[in-house]
C-alpha cells in the first residue's frame, strides 16, 4: 500500500525534505499559464499538511505557507510517521477517511489482507475520490489502478510477473459478494448524524480540519456518550425498511419519509432519513433536510406564545371566518381597504376543507387546524413577537431576511408564521424538538446525538450537557397538551390514538399539498414524521395523512407492554363553565340557544377562570314567517321569542358561508346580502342588509 501511494503521488518522497522542487517548478509554470487553474506538484508531506489544516485556497500565499509547513513537518516527524498519518487521513470516497476504513468498505478486509491489485485500486481513489470511486465509476478506477501498477513496475517496486498478475486479477468488491451485503454493515442514519455532529463540533470548537476531525473520531481513542436507544432505532428501522408500510403513487418516483423520536426530556433516541435499506454512508438524511412545515408550526409560532403572553386560553373564542383579502399579486389587505379602492381580491386565508364554522374555541381551532383562527391569533400576537418566540424559545431556524439570486425572502409574515409557508422550511429534527416543551414542563432541549465526548485520558473535550432553557411556563405547557390531545381524540389525527396511552399531536399539510407531517407525543415518547417527494410534487390523491399512520405503526411497537399512562396535571386547576360562543361566564341565554345549550366546562388555572358574563347571546323577537327580527307591523301570531348572537360580521367579497351566521341577530349594517339570502331564501335580497328586519309584513300589508 505504501509503495503504491508513493509510486503515484510522490515518487521522490523518501529522498526530498518535504518539497519536491522539480515538481514545484513545474507547478509554478502551470500557475501562470492561462489554461491552468491549479498548482499541482504537492508532495505527500504537503498533502498531509493540507489534510490536517484544511487550508486549500488556490493562492500563491497559501502555497508558500504550505511549503514552509511541509519543510517544518519533515524536521519533526520521520518519513514513516508522515506516510502513516497520510494513509490514515486521505479521502477515499464512500465516507472513508484512511485506508483501514476503505479496505473494509470496498473489500471487507483488513489492510494487511489486501492484495497488490486491491492496494493499487484504493491508492487510485484519493486523486479524485468521486471520479475514481470503484462503486460509482469502476472503469475510471480500473484505468487508474493499472497506471499505478505500471508506475510501481517502472520504479522497481514490483516485478514484471507481479505487475502482469495484478493487472489481470479480478477485483471482487463488497457489492459483488452475494453472501455479503454492504447495507448490512452500513451505519444507521443515527450514527451518520452522530459522526457528522461530533466532527463538526471538533472543527468548530478546536479549529480542526475535516480530515483531522475524522482522524480523531476513528483513531483518536475517543469515548462518545450517544443518546441513542437501540430499541427505538430498531423499531423505526423495522417499519421504514419495509416499503409496504407506505402508500405508493402513480409513476416510477415514489414519496419518501423520515422519522425522529425523542424522549420526553429531550434526548434524541432514534431517527431514520429515508424509506428502504440504507445504501451507503453519510447519504441524504431527510430527518435533517428542510421541508415546508405547514400547520405543524402553528402550536410553536402562534398558540403557545399567545397563551404564554396571556392573550388567550384554550377556551378563548375567535371567529372562524376569513380575516383578510389577498390581491391578484399576493398582497394581503383589510376588507375595508378593498371596498374603498375597488381592488380585485379574494378572501384569505381559506381552511383546508373550505368550511367556516364561525365562533370557535382556540382548542377546537387547533384540533381542526383552522387557518383563519391561526391568523387571528397571530394578529393579536404580532409578527415580530411570533418570529422571535419561534426562533429564540423553540429553536426554529427561520430567516428574517434571506437573499437568493438578488431576491429577498423573509419568514416574517402571516403565511409563513401562521400557515407554515417558510422561505426555506425547517428540519424534522428541529420541529420535533420544538414540541418537547409541551411534555417537558416547558423546557426546550437542543437536539443532539451525544451528551459528551471524552479523550483517551477521560477528559471531556465536547459537551452538550446544559444546552436547554425554559421556553414556556408549565401553565402554557399544560394548556398546549390539552389542546393537542383534542387533535388526536376528535380532530385531524384520530388515527394516532394508542389504547390506554394518552396521546397528543398536530398534523400538517402544506397549501400546495407537497408535504404531510405529524408531530405527536405520549408520556413515553415524542415523535415526528415527514412524508413527501424529494422534489416537490402534489399528493392530493392521498385521502389520508400517511405521516399519522406511519407514526402510529412505530409507536404501537414501542408502547407494547408499557403501563397505561396519562399526562400529568399540574396543581391548582379549576373546573369552570364557559360559553362556547363568547368564552365568557355563561348566562341563562347561553343555555337557551336554539342549537342547544352553549355551556361547556374546562379546566382553567385560577387566574384564567371567566369572571364577566356573556353579552353575546341576546333575547330578540323573531317573525316566524321570515325568520328575521320582527318589525312593528308583524302580527302577534307570527312573533315568538328567540336567542340570537349579537354579532357583527362583514365580508366585502360575498362568497363566504359561515355556519353560525343564521344564528346571529342580523342587525342593520353592511352584512353581505348574499350570506343572508343563503339562510333566508324567502326574503328578497333587495334592501335586506339596510334595515335588517322583517320585510314580509309592512304598513301596506303582507307581501
Amino acid at each position: 500500500m505504501i509503495d503504491a501511494i508513493i509510486a503515484i503521488e510522490d515518487e521522490r518522497f523518501e529522498s526530498h525534505k518535504g518539497v519536491d522542487w522539480k515538481r514545484t517548478l513545474g507547478a509554478a509554470v502551470n500557475l501562470i499559464m492561462p489554461f491552468s487553474g491549479n498548482f499541482g506538484g504537492s508532495t505527500i508531506t504537503q498533502q498531509l499538511v493540507k489534510n490536517l489544516t484544511g487550508d486549500d485556497d488556490v493562492t500563491v500565499q497559501r502555497k508558500v505557507l504550505e511549503i514552509l509547513r511541509a519543510v517544518n513537518l519533515e524536521k519533526k516527524l520521520s518519513k514513516e510517521q508522515i506516510i502513516e498519518m497520510y494513509l490514515n487521513t486521505i479521502n477515499l470516497s464512500q465516507g472513508c477517511y484512511g485506508v483501514r476504513s476503505a479496505a473494509d468498505v470496498y473489500f471487507g478486509k483488513e489492510v494487511s489482507e489486501l492484495t497488490l491489485a486491491e492496494c493499487a485500486c484504493l491508492a487510485g481513489i484519493t486523486n479524485s475520490p468521486t471520479y475514481y470511486d470503484p462503486f460509482q465509476n469502476r472503469e475510471n478506477n480500473k484505468d487508474r489502478q493499472e497506471l499505478i501498477l505500471l508506475q510501481m513496475y517502472r520504479q522497481g517496486k514490483i516485478s514484471r510477473e507481479e505487475y502482469t498478475s495484478a493487472v489481470l486479477e479480478p477485483l471482487v468488491f463488497n457489492t459483488d459478494r452475494e453472501e455479503e451485503s454492504v447495507t448490512a454493515d452500513t451505519n444507521s442514519y443515527f450514527v451518520d448524524y452522530l459522526i457528522s455532529q461530533v466532527t463538526n463540533d471538533l472543527m468548530e470548537q478546536y479549529g480542526y480540519s475535516g480530515t483531522l476531525a475524522y482522524q480523531m473520531l476513528y483513531s483518536g481513542g475517543l469515548t462518545i456518550e450517544a443518546t441513542i436507544d437501540p430499541e427505538v432505532q430498531a423499531a423505526i428501522e423495522k417499519v421504514y425498511t419495509d416499503r409496504n408500510n407506505f402508500p405508493t403513487m402513480k409513476g416510477t418516483t415514489q414519496p419518501e419519509s423520515a422519522m425522529v423520536i425523542m424522549s420526553p426530556d429531550g434526548r434524541l433516541l432514534g431517527l431514520v432519513g429515508g424509506i428502504g435499506e440504507k445504501y451507503g454512508e453519510l447519504v441524504l438524511n431527510r430527518a435533517l433536510s428542510k421541508q415546508q412545515p405547514g400547520s405543524v408550526i402553528k402550536p410553536v409560532s402562534v398558540f403557545a406564545p399567545a397563551i404564554e403572553y396571556g392573550l388567550m386560553t384554550p377556551y378563548t373564542v375567535l371567529d372562524d371566518s376569513p380575516t383578510k383579502l389577498i390581491t391578484d399579486y399576493g398582497a394581503l389587505i383589510e376588507p375595508d381597504s378593498a371596498a374603498i379602492t375597488g381592488i380585485n381580491a379574494n378572501v384569505w386565508p381559506v381552511n383546508s376543507n373550505r368550511i367556516y364554522r364561525g365562533l370557535t374555541t382556540v382548542s377546537k381551532a387547533v384540533a381542526y387546524s383552522l387557518n383563519t383562527i391561526a391568523v387571528r391569533a397571530l394578529d393579536m400576537l404580532s409578527l415580530e413577537t411570533s418570529f422571535d418566540f419561534a426562533t429564540e424559545n423553540f429553536g426554529l431556524s427561520l430567516n428574517r431576511n434571506l437573499t437568493v439570486n438578488n431576491q429577498t425572502y423573509t419568514d416574517l409574515g402571516y403565511s409563513q408564521l401562521a400557515l407554515g409557508g417558510l422561505s426555506q422550511g425547517v428540519s424534522l429534527l428541529e420541529m420535533t424538538a420544538a414540541y418537547v416543551p409541551f411534555i417537558n414542563d416547558g423546557v426546550y432541549v437542543e437536539p443532539t446525538a451525544y451528551t459528551r465526548v471524552l479523550d483517551s485520558n477521560g477528559k471531556v473535550i465536547l459537551s452538550k450537557e446544559g444546552n436547554y432553557h425554559l421556553a414556556i411556563s408549565t401553565e402554557t405547557a399544560y394548556y398546549m397538551r390539552s389542546m393537542l390531545r383534542e387533535t388526536v381524540t376528535g380532530g385531524t389525527a384520530t388515527a394516532a390514538q394508542i389504547p390506554n396511552i394518552a396521546t397528543a399531536g398536530k398534523t400538517g399539510t402544506t397549501s400546495n399539498d407537497f408535504d404531510r407531517w405529524f408531530i405527536g407525543f405520549t408520556p413515553y415518547y415524542v415523535g415526528g414524521v415527514w412524508f413527501g417527494f424529494d422534489n416537490d410534487r402534489e399528493m392530493s390523491a392521498l385521502s389520508t395523512n400517511p405521516s399519522v399512520e406511519i407514526w402510529s405503526k412505530v409507536m404501537n411497537i414501542l408502547h407494547q407492554g408499557l403501563p397505561s399512562a396519562d399526562f400529568a396535571e399540574p396543581a391548582g386547576l379549576v373546573t369552570a363553565a364557559y360559553c362556547l360562543d363568547s368564552g365568557a361566564l355563561p348566562t341563562s341565554l347561553c343555555r337557551s340557544d336554539e342549537r342547544g345549550s352553549r355551556v361547556a366546562y374546562g379546566k382553567f388555572f385560577a387566574g384564567d377562570v371567566p369572571t364577566s358574563a356573556c353579552k353575546l347571546h341576546t333575547a330578540v323577537s323573531i317573525c316566524t314567517e321570515s325568520g328575521r327580527l320582527a318589525g312593528s307591523y308583524c302580527p302577534a301570531s307570527t312573533v315568538e321569542p328567540a336567542v340570537r348572537l349579537d354579532l357583527y360580521r362583514y365580508f366585502f367579497v360575498p362568497s363566504v358561508a359561515v355556519s353560525d351566521e343564521k344564528y346571529t341577530v342580523h342587525l342593520p349594517g353592511r352584512l353581505s346580502d348574499y350570506i343572508l339570502s343563503m339562510y333566508y331564501p324567502a326574503v328578497s335580497a333587495e334592501g335586506a342588509s339596510i334595515e335588517g328586519g322583517c320585510h314580509v309584513h309592512t304598513a301596506s300589508g303582507t307581501r
